[in-house]
């Protein structure tokens, strides 16, 4: 009698494991990989996708209002993610580079890039079915993100499935003023100049002055220096000029890229100054539109031309 209950149990046991597996795998499929707007998808395809001749973009959402990458050249893909600094970006830069390539790397570096945070902004649906992945999974261990149970399918999404429903059930890619390139998310919108004037009056409130983590700046170097078969092309985006009012200094970005830690043959600092921008090219005071976004790509071309970079 007991044999028959123990050998019930193991079966239901088994074939809850099972259920829980499939459902796992189609949901994964058919829910999340299928949501190629989702920050998820944007590391998915950084982990797997093995083009050797891609270029890609990393950086924030100034990298993902601001790169169009048809402007830019062929084979370049937008891996800008919104809320990153150099702490998100870090492990998919080491992605990138565990790749058999030697394609440049563009590097989007806004005024708080280097700026530590105890804690960044890391939203784990973007992370949880890709925690197999040695650099995601470090990530997430490093700032106290990581659990046994995401290893296990079938629980590995408990408490983010109406999360990523969702993002799957979105509607962003029906409104008439937003666009997508192969990886940016534009904008194609000009604000009143009441709803910019608030921009400006938010922005003017913040320490914008860019400020830098020393061990960052090591950490960089070392991957810098450990990878010379790869450029690393930095770039300072055209910002609004209120963000300089606010404590954005352009030269304190020179004196940086001057600093012996980042003084390497393999790259490459490239500065945009966006005083020059219209207030009409931009959608708030750190991203820029789609009229923006086409200047600033086509300017960043002729840079990446001119220093035979693409």
């Amino acid at each position: 009698m007991k044999k028959d209950i123990i050998k019930l149990i193991g079966s239901y046991l088994v074939l809850l494991i099972l259920i829980s597996v499939i459902t796992d795998y189609v949901f994964t499929c058919k829910i999340i990989n299928s949501n190629k707007e989702s920050n998820y998808y944007k590391l998915y395809r950084l982990v797997y996708e093995n083009n050797p001749l891609e270029l890609p973009i990393l950086g924030s959402s100034t990298a993902l209002r601001g790169y169009i990458p048809d402007s830019i050249g062929r084979d370049i893909y937008n891996y800008g993610i919104t809320a990153s600094n150099f702490q998100k970006v870090e492990p998919q830069l080491l992605v990138e580079l565990s790749k058999d390539k030697s394609t440049p790397i563009i590097i989007d570096v806004p005024p708080l890039f280097f700026r530590h945070k105890k804690k960044p902004n890391i939203r784990l649906e973007d992370y949880l079915p890709l925690v197999y992945n040695s650099e995601m999974r470090l990530f997430l261990s490093t700032y106290g993100y990581m659990k046994l149970w995401y290893y296990i399918p079938g629980v590995r999404y408990f408490g983010h499935y109406f999360t990523y429903l969702g993002m799957w059930m979105s509607v962003d890619h029906q409104r008439t003023n937003r666009g997508h390139n192969k990886g940016s998310r534009y904008v194609d919108k000009v604000n009143t100049s009441e709803k910019f004037a608030q921009h400006i009056e938010k922005r003017l409130s913040m320490d914008m002055s860019i400020g830098y983590d020393k061990n960052m700046i090591d950490r960089l170097d070392k991957i810098i220096s450990e990878h010379a078969n790869r450029t690393f092309v930095f770039v300072v985006p055209p910002v609004h000029k209120s963000c300089y009012e606010a404590g954005t200094d352009l030269n304190d970005f020179k004196q940086l890229f001057q600093k012996p830690q980042l003084q390497h043959n393999n790259v490459e600092w490239l500065i945009f100054d966006g005083s020059l921008y219209d207030d009409t090219l931009f959608l708030d005071t750190s991203h820029l539109n789609f009229k923006g976004a086409i200047r600033f790509s086509k300017e960043l071309r002729k840079e990446l031309l001119k220093k035979k970079i693409i």
